[in-house]
């Protein structure tokens, strides 16, 4: 009889665990989804027409495009690479991101005697 009882609590409990853990993936879900929809609202990439042609070389020190966050009052010109020289007057592109899909990755100080595009980071929020 206590075996059976056990067994039961025991059933009961991973039930719990087991809608409790689909219900936490949902709101992960949510949440992520959220996080993206409030990001991308805020910030604008305005890239070179001729750059979104998957095809196109770009070379080091060539400008692809703008960067607009208007809640910080950012308005920054792109420029491929990321050298010191590219960091003095604009935002950086790494080579080896994608330009036309999927993630890219941008670089820029936030603070020095050069341009420093993202030293107002910081006040741009997740929603």
């Amino acid at each position: 009889m206590k075996k059976i009882k056990y067994v039961k609590k025991l059933a009961i409990f991973l039930l719990i665990l087991c809608a409790l853990t689909i219900f936490l993936l949902c709101l992960k879900s949510i949440y992520h989804e959220k996080i993206k929809e409030g990001l991308l609202s805020n910030i604008k990439i305005i890239l070179d027409q001729s750059i979104q042609d998957e095809k196109k070389e770009y070379v080091e020190g060539e400008a692809i495009g703008m960067l607009v966050i208007p809640k910080i009052g950012m308005e920054a010109p792109i420029t491929q690479g990321t050298s010191l020289d590219i960091l003095k007057n604009s935002i950086g592109h790494f080579q080896n991101t994608s330009v036309w899909q999927g993630n890219i990755a941008l670089a820029s100080h936030n603070r020095g005697s050069y341009a420093h595009y993202f030293s107002r980071i910081n006040e741009l929020e997740n929603r």
